[in-house]
């Protein structure tokens, strides 16, 4: 009897997974990357005003008309001086200046730039006429603004002169000045340009020169009263 039940005895039923429908198949979803954070760029640099040009006269504007005010200098980002916009109402250009703007770090007054500018300068002196100094310090000698060694030598010498006419009118070659006469042409005002420029660089070379001989000649007088002193002391000393 036990193997007879044993072959009449039903086999386990099968299982057969239910199909599903499209509406119910689940589509893996692919992990989602976390943002990446921007780097922080550069700080924009400040756009600041300039000076106008001087309003169109018969007198000659002053070194003033062409700087910068004190009150609207913004302490907080580059002090460094642009030259900008040029009054071609001179037999030669008179240059506008306005403040760099650019942002400052570790400390600086100057932006990146203009440090470098700076860096270069000390090492190559007037070789190097890029860097114009700060907008808080008077202008370099060789700058072409009123105020300046080169403004200086220029009006001394005549090849700077004031024409007159309005602004955007006059230009190195095609002026009329005071007197009547026609300007220089553009090629004689680039060369009474680089005369000035030339003789401006001259004289601040020549009062270097003298500053440093008149200190070389300070520290070897101090030197030779410290050496009589010690020998003064040392003599009293050995008196004693």
């Amino acid at each position: 009897m036990d193997a007879l039940e044993k072959m009449v005895t039903p086999a386990p039923p099968v299982v057969v997974p239910a199909l599903l429908l499209p509406s119910q198949l689940v589509t893996p979803v692919a992990p989602v990357a976390p943002e990446a954070k921007k780097a922080a760029g550069r700080p924009k640099k400040v756009t600041l005003p300039f000076p106008a040009l001087p309003a169109a006269g018969s007198e000659a504007p002053g070194p003033e008309a062409y700087r910068v005010v004190a009150a609207d200098i913004k302490p907080d980002v580059c002090v460094g001086r642009r030259i900008v916009a040029a009054d071609k109402r001179w037999s030669v250009a008179i240059h506008t200046e306005a403040q760099c703007g650019g942002a400052v770090a570790d400390g600086s007054d100057l932006c990146a730039g203009c440090r470098a500018k700076e860096a270069r300068y000390l090492a190559e002196g007037t070789k190097y006429d890029r860097w114009t100094g700060r907008i808080t310090e008077e202008p370099l000698p060789w700058v072409h603004m009123l105020g300046t060694a080169w403004a200086a030598a220029g009006l001394a010498s005549g090849r700077l002169r004031w024409v007159g006419a309005d602004a955007g009118t006059a230009s190195d070659s095609g002026s009329v000045s005071s007197a009547g006469s026609a300007a220089p042409s553009a090629k004689a005002a680039k060369a009474e340009a680089k005369a000035i420029e030339k003789a401006a660089k001259a004289e601040a070379k020549a009062v270097a020169k003298a500053a440093a001989k008149a200190a070389k000649e300070e520290a070897k007088a101090a030197a030779k009263v410290a050496k009589e002193e010690a020998k003064a002391a040392a003599k009293a000393a050995k008196k004693a």
